[in-house]
């Protein structure tokens, strides 16, 4: 948390506008592609055994490929849209800041504006808020990234 708190104290409301989302997304691209470039062309040298490097290529080429498709698949994965009806004076279950009745487990993101469904957080990396419509591709390019690394590293 505190590492958000200062991320939106340095961006502020920033982090809305298409140039910072399209900038995050190309560095996220940067950074799995450099290691791409790495594993394909320049490393697995040391490995002497041709099946070896062949097996190590295909993981980390597919789990790669996996994360991207995943984090793509978050980023551009929208929230729902919560339908305008009148709240009831005495429900608690009222956004002030969209004047919106709001289902349980639903939080307003100050970043992106929106009453979000099971919201999670708002991700800078992904330029939109992490909650019940893209957790799962958010979860799983946090799998693949951390499978990606470990492949790497070995």
């Amino acid at each position: 948390m505190f590492c958000h708190s200062i991320f939106k104290m340095v961006f502020g409301d920033r982090q809305v506008s298409r140039v910072f989302i399209q900038g995050m997304r190309l560095l996220v691209l940067f950074l799995n592609a450099m290691p791409l470039y790495v594993v394909n062309f320049e490393m697995l040298e040391w490995q002497t055994n041709e099946m070896d490097k062949r097996i190590l290529k295909a993981m980390f080429n597919t789990f790669t490929f996996l994360c991207l498709l995943s984090y793509f698949k978050a980023s551009i994965t929208r929230p729902k849209v919560i339908p305008q009806m009148a709240p009831n004076e005495r429900d608690k279950n009222y956004c002030v800041t969209c004047r919106n009745w709001k289902p349980q487990r639903t939080h307003h993101c100050s970043i992106c504006g929106v009453c979000v469904p099971k919201m999670d957080h708002h991700c800078p990396w992904l330029g939109n808020c992490v909650g019940y419509h893209n957790f799962k591709a958010f979860f799983l390019f946090c799998f693949y990234q951390a499978i990606v690394g470990i492949v790497y590293l070995t």
